[in-house]
């Protein structure tokens, strides 16, 4: 069974939690509650879905109670901070698309409308373009790289262990390379990952086999890295002139102190676009570069 996709949102100061089961939207029923502002955070509400208004909704259709493994997978894709969902909970009670719209449309509360504005102009249509949890933005860089061995040296013993060192770092080299490989085909197999993100998982293999370190990610820009846009505004230069410039000074890709990629989700496609981004050594460059070629030429005199 594949995990379900996560969206947590906030609506008025209460946390909103998203979700897919078997395709479909579903919400977290005390969390709706909580929002609509039904007593003991929200919990009243689950009680008037399965009990009150019992003979109005349909079990497996307006809402469910999952429990066991299925329980189990919705904790393990929830944010640590979705509060609704213990630890030790036993069960737990979601509204499907039909029964969310009947609880709207049993309370009568102006927030009900807003709610449902709120879902329909904000949540759903990032559902729809699978814009989950998983997919924010992503800054990749490069670990710095360590300097290459000289084979120049007079102590036959010191070459010895600089060949060993050469042969472990191959074999290190095909391990990670082939270890990602596996990986993002088995997470394509099991359609936890397209196609562009297979072919980036690809071009990372390459990266690492060729003899590039290993990428480190994160979820914001290292300390004055900028993506291609903030350097033109940064510099007082057009866009397409700072891109000119990367490509000229061959800065592009994943180099060491110098470039890296920000991924984040395509609305168009919905898989991921890649962003370059430069480091404060690689902005400087690109200033240099820019101003050098507005400076008029020289007499030849």
């Amino acid at each position: 069974m594949r995990p379900p996709t996560v969206i947590t949102t906030e609506f008025e100061g209460k946390t909103l939690t998203t979700l897919t089961w078997q395709g479909k939207p579903a919400w977290i029923v005390s969390e709706v509650g909580a929002a609509l502002g039904y007593a003991r955070k929200g919990m009243r509400l689950v009680t008037l879905v399965t009990r009150d208004w019992g003979e109005e909704f349909i079990y497996g259709h307006d809402y469910i109670m999952l429990t066991g493994q299925e329980l189990a997978l919705v904790k393990a894709a929830l944010e640590p901070a979705t509060d609704a969902v213990g630890g030790r909970a036993a069960h737990l009670a979601l509204l499907l698309e039909p029964g969310l719209h009947l609880v709207l449309t049993k309370t009568g509360k102006p927030i009900g409308r807003r709610l449902r504005r709120f879902l329909v102009d904000e949540v759903l249509p990032r559902l729809a373009r699978g814009q989950t949890v998983g997919q924010r933005p992503v800054v990749l860089v490069a670990s710095p790289t360590a300097p290459p061995l000289s084979w120049d040296h007079p102590d036959p013993a010191v070459l010895r262990e600089r060949r060993l060192a050469r042969q472990v770092d191959l074999a290190d080299r095909k391990l990670r390379s082939n270890a990602i490989r596996r990986a993002s085909a088995l997470l394509h197999g099991l359609g936890e990952i397209g196609d562009c993100e297979r072919a980036f998982f690809e071009a990372i293999a390459a990266h690492v086999a060729l003899g590039g370190q290993l990428v480190q990610a994160s979820p914001e820009l290292p300390e004055g890295w900028q993506t291609l846009d903030q350097v033109a505004e940064h510099i007082g230069a057009s866009p397409i002139d700072v891109l000119c410039a990367v490509m000229d000074l061959e800065l592009g890709g994943l180099q060491p102190d110098l470039s890296g990629l920000l991924l984040s989700p395509a609305e168009e496609h919905g898989g991921l676009a890649s962003h370059a981004v430069l480091s404060p050594e690689a902005v400087e460059r690109v200033r240099r570069h820019i101003e050098g070629r507005k400076q008029p030429p020289q007499d030849a005199a």
